[in-house]
């Protein structure tokens, strides 16, 4: 009876690899295009979308190149009279349609029928017009979605103990666009954290975070607009979030040195430190003396409280102040003006 019994005991263990590794079941999801006129359907990786009307009634037996994606989208922009989409995850179709089809039935390429939220499709290419078919917003209706599981579109740029952070990015042919969100694990749903954008024009113009500073929940960044945008906002900005409160979300420094009517430099703001208590200082250029020459200045924050200028200076090339730092209690900054050392208290609570 060994044989037969280790047999047995083989086969069950086969059985249950086997049962382990099957995939799981496709999920659902439907939905309606904003304008109201077509059906989606999207079953696995089976796609089907019911337009209502012909695709092309003028031209029944003429195909049209349609082009089909379905995804989890992190940031929508407008572009050309639409929507241009950064996704996290994405499954796409290139297909020929008849123009006297009223439904359109598609296998995209990649399974994202758990994660996807948003559905569009266009008509044409280079020697056809352009039509949008949707957009369409699509929830699950069978299956379940993943919980703070980054899409394979994305990047985990932080982990902190009660947080992920990703990045993704795109681009609609002219300007790339890019997306920054965060989770709690393991049960999360994703929150949008920043956006950004570049563009392929001669100026070359920036908008988005740099600067990144992760000290345990607490995150902080910059944030810079191009100067050459035609309006007064501030061009730098200082912003942080602590993962570890009850309802986290982003705190703006109240009072940005650099501004549209002081400089046109792109960059302003360096140096970015913080205290161990989430306090924060950086180096800024802006302007304020009375002949109107740009100044230099080191400032700090404490999230709730006012920004405090540490020090001003005539801004020079290079620039004086540098070597920004917290000192080791987590109380002081240091820094030098023109390699001579100086410092000063941090706001309250650093």
């Amino acid at each position: 009876m060994r044989p037969l019994a280790t047999f047995t005991a083989v086969a069950l263990a086969l059985g249950a690899m086997v049962a382990a590794a099957a995939p799981a079941a496709a999920a659902v999801v439907t939905g309606t295009s904003t304008h109201g006129t077509e059906q989606w359907r999207l079953d696995g990786r089976q796609l089907t979308i019911e337009l209502g009307r012909p695709l092309d009634a003028a031209h029944p037996h003429r195909r049209s190149t349609v082009h089909i994606q379905c995804g989890e989208e992190t940031l929508g922009i407008p572009y050309l009279g639409g929507i241009e989409y950064v996704w996290a995850a994405l499954g796409r179709r290139i297909l020929p349609v008849p123009g006297g089809a009223r439904s359109i039935r598609a296998t995209l390429r990649r399974d994202v029928s758990q994660r996807a939220d948003r559905c569009l499709a266009y008509v044409g290419d280079d020697d056809e017009s352009y039509r949008v078919i949707g957009p369409a917003r699509v929830s699950l209706v069978v299956g379940q979605r993943p919980r703070c599981d980054p899409g394979p579109l994305e990047t985990v740029l932080f982990r902190s103990p009660h947080a992920i952070v990703t990045h993704s990015a795109g681009n609609d042919g002219y300007d790339g666009h890019e997306a920054w969100r965060w989770c709690r694990p393991p049960t999360g749903a994703w929150h949008p954290l920043e956006t950004g954008s570049s563009s392929s024009s001669s100026s070359g113009s920036v908008d988005g975070p740099s600067q990144w500073i992760l000290d345990g929940d607490r995150l902080a960044w910059v944030w810079e607009r191009d100067p050459y945008h035609q309006d007064d906002d501030p061009l730098s900005s200082v912003r942080t979030i602590d993962f570890a409160d009850p309802a986290p979300h982003v705190r703006d420094s109240p009072a940005p040195g650099s501004t549209k009517e002081t400089t046109d430099q792109w960059g302003a703001t360096s140096g970015l430190v913080m205290a161990p208590s989430g306090t924060l200082a950086w180096i800024t250029l802006a302007g304020g003396d009375p002949t109107g020459r740009e100044q230099q200045h080191v400032e700090a924050w404490h999230p709730g409280g006012a920004t405090v200028a540490l020090d001003t200076v005539p801004a020079s090339d290079p620039p004086a102040l540098a070597a920004l730092a917290i000192s080791t209690d987590g109380t002081t900054a240091t820094w030098t003006d023109g390699g001579v050392a100086r410092s000063a208290s941090l706001p309250a609570g650093g």
